[in-house]
Protein backbone atom coordinates (compact mmCIF):
# COMPACT_ATOMS: atom_id res chain seq x y z
CA UNK A 1 0.00 0.00 0.00
CA UNK A 2 1.59 3.28 -0.51
CA UNK A 3 0.23 6.63 0.29
CA UNK A 4 2.16 8.95 -2.32
CA UNK A 5 1.24 12.38 -1.97
CA UNK A 6 -0.81 12.25 1.21
CA UNK A 7 0.01 13.70 4.34
CA UNK A 8 0.09 11.61 8.30
CA UNK A 9 0.37 13.73 11.20
CA UNK A 10 2.08 11.07 13.96
CA UNK A 11 1.92 12.43 17.45
CA UNK A 12 4.61 10.98 19.78
CA UNK A 13 6.48 10.25 16.46
CA UNK A 14 9.59 11.13 18.23
CA UNK A 15 10.48 7.13 20.15
CA UNK A 16 9.01 4.05 20.21
CA UNK A 17 5.94 2.51 18.22
CA UNK A 18 5.57 6.62 17.08
CA UNK A 19 9.03 6.59 15.59
CA UNK A 20 8.27 3.26 13.92
CA UNK A 21 5.29 3.89 12.56
CA UNK A 22 5.79 7.53 11.05
CA UNK A 23 9.02 5.87 9.29
CA UNK A 24 6.98 3.07 7.58
CA UNK A 25 4.71 5.71 6.54
CA UNK A 26 7.20 7.69 4.95
CA UNK A 27 8.60 4.87 3.35
CA UNK A 28 5.07 4.50 1.84
CA UNK A 29 5.47 7.51 0.50
CA UNK A 30 4.03 9.98 2.67
CA UNK A 31 4.67 13.00 4.22
CA UNK A 32 5.22 13.01 7.47
CA UNK A 33 4.89 15.38 10.62
CA UNK A 34 6.52 13.86 13.26
CA UNK A 35 5.03 15.30 16.85
CA UNK A 36 6.79 15.15 20.51
CA UNK A 37 7.09 16.79 23.45
CA UNK A 38 10.95 16.29 22.58
CA UNK A 39 12.13 18.52 20.06
CA UNK A 40 15.19 16.62 19.72
CA UNK A 41 13.58 13.20 19.51
CA UNK A 42 11.19 14.29 16.65
CA UNK A 43 13.73 16.06 15.18
CA UNK A 44 15.81 12.21 15.12
CA UNK A 45 12.89 10.95 13.74
CA UNK A 46 12.18 13.24 11.00
CA UNK A 47 16.05 13.22 9.93
CA UNK A 48 15.99 9.12 9.61
CA UNK A 49 12.86 9.76 7.31
CA UNK A 50 15.13 12.25 5.51
CA UNK A 51 18.50 10.47 5.32
CA UNK A 52 16.45 7.68 3.04
CA UNK A 53 14.64 10.25 0.95
CA UNK A 54 11.47 10.82 2.70
CA UNK A 55 9.76 14.13 3.47
CA UNK A 56 9.20 15.20 7.13
CA UNK A 57 8.97 18.10 9.58
CA UNK A 58 9.34 17.92 13.29
CA UNK A 59 6.67 19.72 15.27
CA UNK A 60 7.38 20.46 19.33
CA UNK A 61 3.83 19.81 20.91
CA UNK A 62 2.80 19.52 25.12
CA UNK A 63 -0.34 17.89 24.14
CA UNK A 64 -1.87 18.75 27.62
CA UNK A 65 -1.92 22.19 26.36
CA UNK A 66 -4.80 22.81 24.09
CA UNK A 67 -3.61 25.10 21.79
CA UNK A 68 -0.25 23.10 21.33
CA UNK A 69 -2.60 20.91 19.63
CA UNK A 70 -4.40 22.62 17.78
CA UNK A 71 -0.73 24.55 16.58
CA UNK A 72 0.77 20.75 15.16
CA UNK A 73 -2.55 21.03 12.83
CA UNK A 74 -2.38 24.41 11.87
CA UNK A 75 1.96 24.00 11.88
CA UNK A 76 1.09 20.77 9.03
CA UNK A 77 -1.41 22.78 6.87
CA UNK A 78 1.19 25.52 6.68
CA UNK A 79 3.96 23.47 5.37
CA UNK A 80 2.32 20.61 3.09
CA UNK A 81 -1.30 22.03 2.51
CA UNK A 82 -3.52 19.10 3.35
CA UNK A 83 -4.18 16.63 6.18
CA UNK A 84 -5.11 12.97 5.06
CA UNK A 85 -4.00 11.11 8.20
CA UNK A 86 -3.98 11.76 11.97
CA UNK A 87 -2.69 9.17 13.75
CA UNK A 88 -3.08 9.98 18.17
CA UNK A 89 -0.21 7.65 19.74
CA UNK A 90 1.43 10.20 21.91
CA UNK A 91 0.82 9.04 25.75
CA UNK A 92 2.73 9.47 28.57
CA UNK A 93 2.27 9.37 32.53
CA UNK A 94 3.91 12.18 34.57
CA UNK A 95 5.03 10.64 37.83
CA UNK A 96 4.78 12.73 40.72
CA UNK A 97 6.97 13.55 43.60
CA UNK A 98 5.07 11.06 45.70
CA UNK A 99 4.16 8.49 43.24
CA UNK A 100 6.18 6.87 40.27
CA UNK A 101 5.62 3.35 38.41
CA UNK A 102 1.77 1.06 39.11
CA UNK A 103 -0.33 2.29 42.03
CA UNK A 104 -3.43 1.08 43.59
CA UNK A 105 -6.34 3.44 43.08
CA UNK A 106 -7.29 4.51 46.30
CA UNK A 107 -3.78 5.90 46.66
CA UNK A 108 -3.24 7.34 43.34
CA UNK A 109 -2.39 11.10 43.31
CA UNK A 110 -4.92 13.42 41.76
CA UNK A 111 -2.67 15.01 40.07
CA UNK A 112 -1.34 12.00 38.20
CA UNK A 113 -4.55 10.67 37.37
CA UNK A 114 -5.67 14.39 36.14
CA UNK A 115 -2.59 14.53 33.72
CA UNK A 116 -3.46 10.89 31.92
CA UNK A 117 -6.84 11.71 31.32
CA UNK A 118 -5.24 15.38 29.85
CA UNK A 119 -2.83 13.73 27.92
CA UNK A 120 -4.31 10.55 26.70
CA UNK A 121 -8.17 11.29 26.13
CA UNK A 122 -8.35 15.35 26.21
CA UNK A 123 -5.51 15.78 23.67
CA UNK A 124 -7.06 13.13 21.18
CA UNK A 125 -9.95 14.85 21.00
CA UNK A 126 -8.97 18.19 20.46
CA UNK A 127 -6.71 16.57 17.28
CA UNK A 128 -9.65 15.34 16.25
CA UNK A 129 -11.57 18.59 16.21
CA UNK A 130 -8.83 20.19 14.70
CA UNK A 131 -8.57 18.00 11.62
CA UNK A 132 -11.98 17.27 10.84
CA UNK A 133 -13.04 20.10 9.38
CA UNK A 134 -9.74 20.12 7.50
CA UNK A 135 -10.75 16.81 6.47
CA UNK A 136 -14.36 17.65 5.30
CA UNK A 137 -13.08 19.96 2.67
CA UNK A 138 -10.76 17.73 1.36
CA UNK A 139 -13.61 14.98 0.83
CA UNK A 140 -11.98 12.63 3.37
CA UNK A 141 -9.51 11.25 5.86
CA UNK A 142 -8.34 9.04 8.74
CA UNK A 143 -8.01 9.23 11.66
CA UNK A 144 -5.97 6.36 13.88
CA UNK A 145 -6.16 6.40 17.78
CA UNK A 146 -3.72 4.14 19.80
CA UNK A 147 -5.64 2.26 22.07
CA UNK A 148 -4.32 -0.79 24.46
CA UNK A 149 -5.41 -4.11 25.19
CA UNK A 150 -5.30 -2.77 28.72
CA UNK A 151 -8.57 -0.91 27.25
CA UNK A 152 -10.62 -4.02 27.20
CA UNK A 153 -8.94 -5.97 30.44
CA UNK A 154 -7.83 -3.86 32.60
CA UNK A 155 -3.95 -4.60 34.54
CA UNK A 156 -3.28 -3.87 38.07
CA UNK A 157 -2.23 -0.56 39.42
CA UNK A 158 -2.61 1.01 36.19
CA UNK A 159 -6.31 2.57 36.82
CA UNK A 160 -5.66 5.68 34.52
CA UNK A 161 -3.84 4.37 31.80
CA UNK A 162 -6.89 1.91 31.78
CA UNK A 163 -9.41 4.26 31.73
CA UNK A 164 -8.14 6.50 29.21
CA UNK A 165 -7.37 3.97 26.69
CA UNK A 166 -11.22 2.36 27.36
CA UNK A 167 -12.18 6.06 26.41
CA UNK A 168 -10.19 6.05 23.25
CA UNK A 169 -11.87 2.81 21.90
CA UNK A 170 -15.24 4.37 22.25
CA UNK A 171 -14.05 7.91 21.27
CA UNK A 172 -13.09 6.54 17.60
CA UNK A 173 -16.50 4.17 17.27
CA UNK A 174 -18.06 8.07 17.87
CA UNK A 175 -16.00 9.01 14.94
CA UNK A 176 -16.26 6.50 12.89
CA UNK A 177 -19.98 7.29 13.06
CA UNK A 178 -20.39 10.46 13.10
CA UNK A 179 -18.16 11.12 9.71
CA UNK A 180 -18.47 7.76 7.78
CA UNK A 181 -20.83 10.14 5.48
CA UNK A 182 -17.98 12.79 5.27
CA UNK A 183 -15.47 9.97 3.56
CA UNK A 184 -13.86 9.66 6.79
CA UNK A 185 -12.79 6.63 8.94
CA UNK A 186 -12.09 6.07 12.17
CA UNK A 187 -9.77 3.72 12.75
CA UNK A 188 -8.43 1.95 15.78
CA UNK A 189 -4.64 -0.02 17.24
CA UNK A 190 -5.56 -2.00 20.42
CA UNK A 191 -1.45 -3.80 20.77
CA UNK A 192 -0.24 -5.25 23.42
CA UNK A 193 2.68 -4.27 26.26
CA UNK A 194 5.79 -2.93 24.73
CA UNK A 195 8.58 -5.13 25.92
CA UNK A 196 11.02 -2.52 26.87
CA UNK A 197 8.47 -1.60 29.58
CA UNK A 198 7.23 -5.23 31.41
CA UNK A 199 9.70 -6.63 33.38
CA UNK A 200 9.58 -3.42 35.28
CA UNK A 201 5.75 -3.66 35.44
CA UNK A 202 5.28 -7.00 36.10
CA UNK A 203 8.17 -6.60 39.12
CA UNK A 204 5.59 -3.78 40.50
CA UNK A 205 2.49 -5.74 40.12
CA UNK A 206 3.73 -8.51 42.19
CA UNK A 207 5.29 -5.96 44.98
CA UNK A 208 1.69 -4.62 44.75
CA UNK A 209 0.30 -8.09 45.23
CA UNK A 210 2.99 -8.95 47.92
CA UNK A 211 4.25 -11.46 45.90
CA UNK A 212 7.69 -12.11 45.65
CA UNK A 213 7.94 -15.01 43.14
CA UNK A 214 10.48 -14.42 40.44
CA UNK A 215 10.43 -14.51 36.67
CA UNK A 216 9.68 -11.60 34.43
CA UNK A 217 5.69 -12.36 34.92
CA UNK A 218 3.23 -14.54 36.14
CA UNK A 219 -0.01 -15.45 33.93
CA UNK A 220 -2.54 -12.94 35.37
CA UNK A 221 -0.28 -10.25 34.43
CA UNK A 222 0.79 -11.62 31.08
CA UNK A 223 -1.80 -14.43 30.17
CA UNK A 224 -0.07 -14.85 26.41
CA UNK A 225 3.56 -14.52 27.31
CA UNK A 226 3.63 -12.45 24.18
CA UNK A 227 4.87 -8.78 23.58
CA UNK A 228 4.23 -6.48 21.83
CA UNK A 229 6.77 -5.66 18.57
CA UNK A 230 7.10 -2.47 17.78
CA UNK A 231 8.18 -3.00 14.20
CA UNK A 232 4.88 -5.35 13.71
CA UNK A 233 2.39 -2.74 15.51
CA UNK A 234 3.58 0.18 13.01
CA UNK A 235 3.05 -2.41 10.26
CA UNK A 236 -0.28 -2.53 11.44
CA UNK A 237 -0.99 1.36 11.18
CA UNK A 238 -0.31 1.94 7.27
CA UNK A 239 -2.64 -1.32 6.84
CA UNK A 240 -5.97 0.67 8.77
CA UNK A 241 -5.40 3.71 6.36
CA UNK A 242 -7.10 3.25 3.16
CA UNK A 243 -9.36 5.23 0.47
CA UNK A 244 -12.93 4.86 2.25
CA UNK A 245 -14.01 4.46 -1.33
CA UNK A 246 -11.89 0.91 -1.16
CA UNK A 247 -14.98 -0.23 1.39
CA UNK A 248 -17.88 0.54 -1.10
CA UNK A 249 -19.69 -2.75 -2.26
Amino acid sequence: MRFDGKVALISGGGSGVGRATAIAFAQRGAKVAVVDVNGESAGKTMAEIEATGGTAIAIVADLAVAGEVDAMAARTMNVFGRLDILHNNAYGSRPTAQQSGVTLLAELDQARWDHAIKIGLTAVMQAIKAVVPIMQKQGGGTIVNTSSIAGLFADAGTAAYNTVKAGVINLTRAVALEYARDGMRGELCLPGRDRHAIVAKCADRRRLRGSDQGGDSDETDWPSRRDCQRRAVSGVRPGLVRDWRDHRG
